[in-house]
């Protein structure tokens, strides 16, 4: 999230920050999404505008109650393809304004993204539902109706309210290794994400493969460094600090497959000419940026940067969700690499626990757009904030984009 300088001190007297969902309902419910995929399998964009700043309060309200807000609608306001909705936070009786662009309807190419998010921005600018204090709205089917607006006030112009974008599309693995090393290289594009909070990515490059004996470095095509770049950026996330309780490993890197890695891994599989997935991340973790060099990560391994020898921290590494006492709540990275091996993704099961998010459509891609080629979603979290008044160039910036790069990126790499 990045907010607006002139909005800042306005923000930092708001109680509640805004937690980075897409579009969905309590865990227990288990998620309805509106990201994707298309009914045809077409490429399509989802987009979510969350508010930092929209804010609605009823004293009193249950947790549970408050949950049940989510993702329902506020005060009638939709329209076609678009929908303003409650989002939740941690506070009971809190929630958060978030528009909703339906990424199941909405078409890559045809300018429906832009439509509808000039459509959902005149909405509000000509709802203006603040300028009355203490004004109360109706949240579909909620038991705390009414819900009181608690910010903005009425000095703030529904046209400079700030929204932090989160947008799913179809993506080949190549094309968001692109992204990766923009983001690397701290690049501007409409779809890289910058974090705030501590930030887990990793690049994977070739010559992490220096190790890895059965394939040659030279050898390796994008698509198969940004699946391990995925792979190795979740897992030693948990290197750092643990996991918060219901705290999704999502929130340690922008990019978010939406679909499961077996689906990725299906992408790659042939290139990585049967080699075991475990000893090769065991490999791969052998290595760290340090000083802007890759350098021996001696918390994984022994032995030289050249030569390294693996230690079995890395496969003991656990993803954890203490709120839960699901089964799946606990899963150590070598359950997670080798049921991917065994085409069986864990860590989506894990996320199910907490909201869903992480591979939570499963194995349903989407053809690249004007192609016939397959290819995963991926949600492209922590981008840019923008205002109301400039959602629909920010939806044109980011149609143009994906279609930028499935013409780039075509054809799948040899």
């Amino acid at each position: 999230m990045h907010i607006l300088p002139y909005m800042l001190p306005v923000l930092l007297t708001a109680s509640a920050a805004s937690i980075p969902r897409s579009k969905t309902e309590h865990v227990d419910d288990i998620m309805v999404y509106l990201d994707g995929p298309t009914a045809d399998g077409s490429a399509g964009i989802g987009v979510e505008l969350e508010s930092p700043f929209f804010k609605f309060a009823h004293p009193g309200c249950s947790m549970d109650d408050t949950n049940a807000a989510k993702k329902a609608v506020v005060d009638k306001r939709q329209g076609t393809n678009w929908l303003l909705t409650a989002d939740t936070g941690v506070d009971p009786g809190k929630l958060n304004a978030e528009f909703i662009f339906d990424g199941q309807k909405i078409k890559v190419g045809t300018g429906e993204l832009a439509k509808a998010g000039k459509a959902a921005a005149d909405d509000l600018i000509k709802w203006y539902p603040w300028q009355k204090p203490q004004t109360e709205v109706q949240i579909t089917n909620n038991k705390c109706n009414p819900w009181k607006i608690t910010s903005p006030t009425s000095k703030d112009k529904p046209d400079i309210v700030p929204w932090d974008p989160q947008v799913t599309a179809p993506m080949p693995l190549e094309a968001l290794y692109s992204i990766m090393q923009m983001h690397k290289d701290n690049k501007a594009h409409v779809l890289n994400g910058i974090m705030l909070r501590t930030d887990y990515s990793i690049l994977v490059t070739k010559p992490y493969f220096t190790p890895v004996k059965e394939i040659k470095p030279a050898a390796l095509s994008d698509d198969v460094l940004a699946f391990c770049s995925l792979v190795l950026s979740y897992a030693k996330s948990l290197d750092g600090k643990p996991l918060k309780p219901d705290e999704s490993p999502k929130l340690r890197t922008p990019f978010m497959p939406r679909n499961d890695f077996v689906t990725l891994y299906n992408q790659v599989e042939s290139k990585l000419k049967g080699i075991p997935l475990l000893p090769l991340f065991e490999k791969l973790a052998c290595y760290k940026v340090s000083a802007g060099k890759l350098a021996l990560d001696k918390k994984f391994c022994t032995g030289t940067a050249k030569a390294p020898v693996p230690n079995k921290v890395f496969a003991g590494l656990t993803f954890k969700n203490t709120a839960s006492k699901s089964p799946d709540a606990t899963l150590t990275v070598k359950a997670w690499i080798d049921g991917i091996a065994a085409k069986k993704d864990l860590l989506t099961a894990f996320d199910k626990t907490i909201d869903g998010s992480i591979g939570g459509l499963g194995s349903k891609t989407e053809k690249m757009y004007q192609g016939t080629r397959n290819v995963p979603l991926f949600e492209f979290r922590d981008l840019k904030d923008i205002t109301t008044s400039g959602i629909e160039k920010f939806m044109t910036q980011v149609d143009t984009a994906v279609q930028d790069l499935h013409k780039k990126y075509k054809v799948a790499p040899k």
